[in-house]
């Protein structure tokens, strides 16, 4: 038995939970509607698993096992239901689809959601391994597929998790990787466009994640104190549009000189009334506008990166003008130092540069 809810095809804000299960004493499948909330969907089921399932010797409920492909749709029409941004309901659904692609070409034999097995979803990772999907990316897709699994559980639509005890950790994490000043240099060379070599100056000099420039507001910018603010979330219209990483996200970025200028020259621009940047066609960036526009010049040019490596250089920059990990944490939004701390091999120089300072003191030791 599971609950889940669907959009109104008149109204997509408006959604009816339902109760699906199926009726022994009718010999078929029912489909309830039960109100506008989960927790009314929860009592319903309660409510009918009360009556159905009275104890008769065992009192084990018995689980839905619906086809695979409609859980899989079921439940990514619940996480729209959970007031989640749309980009992290499409992260989750490629990461669903890609899922559901896998076993439609090379487990056709899979029809039911118990049907999927332990050994199946280690063929998966080893498959997008055999992809050149990177161990971290496969590592953040198998924690998003254990949730799914999770949540049949909690519906009762399974009563085993298969995937549930599969430990796959990447390879150790190498150090980051920026872009030299040589690279930055091509880089910025082969844009012909002063409009886009402005983004990437932002993404270079505020190390900003591809989300917050994405959705960088004016609301946002202070001219006069010459700060970015980087809000948690934003919403319009009663709807969340966006949320940072996390709460530690929200931040306020001070302007290098480059920035402010490029921000003057956007304001001149003003192709949107609420969004800083746009894209090619003067309207809101989709997912993917800001990797096509520099994923085939880096291919060109030999250079190893993405839109990322920005932040590290970032980071690398700020360390190489003498600014400590606690400033850098804060002005990366990171919310634990530990993760700051992945930038530390870059201070040994400055380490020594700090310890040389004692001289200044003239300590007696009575050593010559």
């Amino acid at each position: 038995m599971r609950i889940f809810s669907r959009k109104s095809k008149t109204n997509s804000r408006i959604r009816t939970w339902y109760v699906d299960y199926y009726d022994p004493q009718k010999g078929r499948r029912v489909r309830k509607a039960c109100g506008a909330t989960k927790k009314e969907a929860e009592a319903m089921r309660r409510e009918i698993e009360s009556d159905l399932y009275r104890p008769t010797g065992s009192t084990k409920v018995e689980t839905d096992n619906p086809p695979f492909n409609e859980y899989m749709q079921d439940y990514i029409d619940h996480l729209g239901a959970t007031g989640i941004t749309n980009s992290s309901l499409n992260r989750y659904t490629r990461i669903i689809q890609n899922l559901v692609d896998y076993v439609w070409k090379y487990k056709p034999g899979i029809r039911r959601l118990s049907d999927l097995r332990t050994k199946d979803a280690w063929d998966y990772i080893h498959q997008r391994k055999s992809d050149g999907i990177q161990d971290k990316t496969i590592s953040n897709e198998l924690m998003e597929i254990k949730k799914c699994f999770r949540f049949a559980l909690e519906i009762n639509a399974l009563d085993i998790n298969p995937v549930q005890n599969i430990k796959f950790k990447p390879a150790q994490k190498s150090m980051p990787h920026f872009f030299t000043q040589d690279e930055i240099k091509k880089i910025f060379n082969s844009f012909s466009k002063d409009w886009m070599k402005d983004i990437f100056r932002v993404f270079l000099f505020t190390g900003l994640r591809k989300g917050e420039l994405m959705h960088l507001q004016w609301s946002d910018i202070d001219f006069d104190k010459r700060l970015i603010h980087v809000r948690h979330q934003i919403i319009k219209d009663g709807i969340i549009i966006y949320k940072t990483k996390t709460t530690s996200s929200a931040r306020t970025i001070p302007m290098y000189e480059e920035v402010y200028d490029v921000l003057m020259r956007q304001e001149d621009r003003k192709y949107d009334k609420n969004y800083v940047f746009v894209n090619s066609a003067k309207v809101p960036f989709r997912d993917d506008d800001l990797y096509h526009y520099l994923k085939p010049r880096l291919v060109k040019l030999g250079i190893q990166g993405s839109l990322h490596t920005f932040r590290h250089t970032f980071a690398s920059l700020l360390i190489e003008a003498g600014v400590g990990l606690r400033e850098l944490k804060e002005l990366l939004g990171h919310s634990r130092i530990e993760t700051t701390m992945q930038y530390a091999h870059l201070y040994p120089h400055r380490l020594h540069d700090q310890v040389n300072q004692l001289k200044t003191l003239e300590i007696e030791t009575g050593l010559k």
